[in-house]
């Protein structure tokens, strides 16, 4: 016959009590989230850098020189300056830089000069006009 085990009698160590309960243990998502902020610093960092204090490219289409069509219209600073201004000043300039005796340009120039309030410089520019033709 076998006798009843009675636990009072066990001679084991008692298991040790814990200090915070036991919790189920789930993921940790500050390393991911770390990663994941450290990543877009690193980008923003990077594109701030590449685009912001890298020098500025060279315009695609500088402005073009006129000097030589007022030196040869007689046209002064500040109706050159006016004429800058507008997209049909600019397309009239270039046409006579590129060919100085285009008589279809020297007119809506000379109109726009006196539109602009310059008539006198419209005057000399295309007496001067005419002398170069005859030249």
């Amino acid at each position: 016959m076998s006798h009843p085990v009675d636990d009072s009698t066990d001679n084991r160590a008692p298991a040790p009590e814990r200090i915070a309960p036991l919790y189920d243990e789930s993921p940790s998502y500050f390393v991911p989230i770390a990663i994941i902020v450290s990543v877009v610093a690193a980008l923003a960092i990077g594109i701030y850098v590449n685009f912001y204090t890298a020098p500025a490219p060279p315009p695609s289409n500088p402005k073009p020189d006129f000097t030589s069509v007022y030196e040869q219209l007689g046209v002064s600073p500040d109706p050159a300056a006016e004429l800058e201004k507008t997209i049909t000043g600019t397309k009239l300039l270039d046409q006579l830089r590129r060919e100085p005796c285009d008589r279809e340009a020297i007119q809506p120039l000379a109109k726009m000069l006196v539109s602009f309030g310059y008539p006198r410089e419209a005057a000399t520019a295309a007496r001067k006009f005419g002398e170069a033709l005859r030249l």
